[in-house]
């Protein structure tokens, strides 16, 4: 990427993201990383967590959790197929 592009990516970040400071207060997962990365995504107001991680995506119970939260726990893959036929 040239410099430029950079710099328009970055300005393109600072415009559309939310800063979120998480409590460490949600508890749903074995990893608390996870559990930040779960608790970042539900403050942000976010509709979907993407992620490769078992822990996350293979969770029938912290999958519906989420849920109930307003946040869909989604693999790579499945966004993908979502964003690719506009069903996102």
């Amino acid at each position: 990427m040239s410099t430029e592009e950079i710099e328009q990516f970055l300005r393109l970040l600072q415009e559309r993201t939310l800063h979120v400071v998480p409590t460490g207060e949600l508890h749903l997962c074995r990893d608390p990383d996870d559990d930040l990365i779960l608790e970042t995504a539900f403050l942000g107001g976010a509709r979907y967590a993407v992620s490769r991680d078992d822990d996350l995506k293979g969770d029938d119970d912290l999958v519906a959790q989420m849920r109930s939260r307003g946040v869909e726990v989604l693999s790579v893959r499945r966004f993908l197929e979502r964003l690719e036929v506009g069903t996102l």
